[in-house]
């Protein structure tokens, strides 16, 4: 258990003031509010907010602080508003769209050709598509003049849309779920549930539906979404109905009629309740101002802080260095516009507080571009040339810090984006176990350029001597992480000594103990517990522009779904005792 808990203080501290940006929110009074008149939708664009309602109401900011009321010509419900192609378009009752360039003067649009009530509107793959009661389906090219298409439910309403991966996504009574690639012909889905479907949204490949007494499906939408997920694991705790969901950088929020928000940081993920002042009907969940906004009863509209992206913060790898070859290396990628600051350390004689036996006595830490070019290198942090600012950015990143004059090794430096490697060797010849770390040092919320992947490459031995990296996520929102350790296919690229049938071990902190998230020993072979498949693996694996596994090898690869503010053990070892050479890689593939 030592060796499990070795990495996760060195996490801990980076963590510990990072607070999530989902764990409070802030009531915007509205000065003309009725207590009777309820919000229903809100949509953005333009740098304008635009939330409507009953009685006809239409109400705009441009900061999420200070609403103006607008005026709407009619005093019907207005059910859902959406932006797209320069307008903001509003349908509701008795089949009632209204159009806006700047959510402040509407018209009326001039062709429907229906009194039905319209509850979902959305502009995606260059087309506007309503739905409403009846199963009633437009699509319209301008959102003025609308045209029917044939709908698969004629005796049930339709409310929520989505669109992504190239499939269109409708819900709606008793579970109804509606695919479509093109929004004219429709396929009705499985759903696997009875219960009405208020609300669906796409994020990270994958479509989620929220609903009557804490409903949650999950499908994955490439090939158009056919099976649905319903595990109990994947839901809010609660038996109020989900009115809406709404997903961004990472996060999904979902919000019920009895005054509460749910969040979470992924697909398939668990979920965090978030009280909410004064317990409102709530009826709805947008994204805007970076920040999520939640409307409901009264006029009532709540603000969160400020959601920014969350980064892959730091991997942190123990393992042994020895001589020739057997040398601990950690890749950093970094992609962007500007330079990043990072750092990188080497430590060995500071493990021995840890209890770690065998410790490398003088790490040597050098640093190469992509083209083998050296950039920087240290042996004693203390002898570099900006030693003194080294101790401060330890604190920073939430770093252990060095003992004055350690013979650790530590790097303090501006990366352009590119593709740059870490090398420890042992000075002198020497060899010994090595920790060996990569910090991001930038602000989430303001940084122009970010790592996309991080990975090490070392000797994975028997028993306790085997590759044992850490993963932080910082920031207000989770991350979707591919993690493959290497094994077989290194062969190609003319390494030697590789080991035969690498497995990970993924573990997360809790309390003092840590809990198994996932694993995985062939990567062909995803494990039944996660919602991932080979093909997923396969698929991210080329968004990241990673090179392809062997499609028979022993290499191992799972999809990890992330929370925030959690530290991440990755043991990485070999079946039945294997050792050699693997790599092991972290790739951030949330928004590939």
């Amino acid at each position: 258990m030592r060796l499990l808990r070795l990495v996760a203080p060195l996490l801990s501290l980076a963590l510990a003031s990072l607070a999530s940006a989902q764990s409070s929110f802030t009531l915007r009074n509205l000065n003309n509010a009725a207590p009777g008149n309820l919000l229903w939708s809100l949509a953005t664009g333009g740098g304008t907010i635009v939330t409507v309602g009953q009685p006809g109401r239409i109400l705009t900011s441009t900061d999420g602080l200070s609403w103006v009321p607008r005026v709407s010509g009619t005093t019907e419900w207005l059910v859902a508003v959406a932006y797209g192609a320069g307008q903001f378009v509003i349908v509701g009752e008795s089949g009632r769209v209204l159009r806006s360039p700047d959510g402040i003067t509407w018209t009326p649009a001039t062709g429907v050709g229906t009194t039905t009530r319209l509850n979902g509107v959305l502009y995606a793959g260059g087309r506007w598509i309503a739905v409403g009661e009846s199963g009633i389906i437009l699509t319209s090219a301008d959102a003025n003049t609308w045209a029917p298409v044939a709908s698969p439910v004629s005796n049930r309403w339709l409310h929520g849309i989505a669109y992504g991966a190239g499939t269109y996504c409708v819900v709606g009574q008793s579970g109804t779920i509606l695919t479509s690639p093109d929004a004219r012909t429709w396929t009705v889905r499985n759903s696997t549930t009875t219960r009405n479907l208020e609300v669906v949204t796409f994020m990270n490949n994958y479509f989620t539906a929220v609903g009557e007494a804490g409903e949650c499906l999950f499908a994955y939408a490439p090939g158009g979404a056919p099976s649905w997920i319903n595990l109990p694991p994947y839901k809010p705790q609660t038996t109020a109905n989900l009115r809406a969901v709404a997903s961004v950088n990472g996060s999904i929020v979902a919000v019920t009629d009895d005054g509460v928000a749910y969040s979470t940081p992924n697909v398939c993920n668990l979920w965090n309740r978030i009280p909410i002042p004064g317990n409102p009907f709530l009826n709805a969940v947008g994204f805007s101002q970076d920040t999520f906004v939640l409307i409901g009863i009264g006029e009532r509209i709540l603000q969160s802080e400020a959601i920014y992206h969350g980064r892959l913060g730091n991997l942190s790898t123990r393992g042994s260095v020895g001589a020739g070859a057997n040398t601990l290396i950690a890749g950093v990628v970094v992609r962007g516009t500007q330079p990043k600051r990072m750092l990188i350390r080497a430590a060995g004689p500071s493990l021995t507080q840890f209890g770690v036996t065998g410790a490398l006595d003088r790490p040597e830490l050098t640093l190469f571009d992509a083209t083998g070019a050296l950039v920087a290198t240290n042996t004693g942090w203390s002898t570099a040339a900006n030693a003194a600012q080294v101790p401060a950015a330890a604190l920073a990143s939430g770093a252990f810090a060095f003992s004055s004059g350690s013979a650790d090794s530590a790097l303090l430096v501006s990366l352009a984006p590119g593709n740059y490697t870490a090398q420890v060797n042992g000075a002198g010849g020497t060899s010994g176990v090595t920790l060996i770390e990569t910090y991001d040092l930038e602000n989430p919320a303001t940084m122009q350029s970010r790592l996309v992947n991080i990975s090490s490459r070392g000797l994975v031995g028997a028993g306790q001597n085997i590759i044992i990296p850490g993963v932080a996520i910082n920031g207000s929102s989770a991350r979707l992480l591919l993690v493959r350790a290497v094994g077989p296919s290194l062969g190609q690229f003319g390494v030697a000594g590789t080991i035969a049938n690498p497995q990970i071990t993924v573990t997360r902190a809790q309390g003092s103990s840590n809990v198994l998230v996932a694993t995985n020993d062939d990567w062909n072979t995803q494990n039944s517990s996660t919602v991932f498949t080979a093909a997923d693996v396969r698929e991210y694996t080329s968004r990241a522009a990673a090179f392809a596994l062997l499609e028979n090898s022993r290499d191992a690869a799972l999809i990890l779904s992330t929370s925030t503010n959690v530290n991440y053990t990755i043991q990485v070892s070999g079946v039945g005792g294997d050792t050699g050479v693997a790599l092991v890689e972290v790739y951030d593939v949330t928004d590939l």
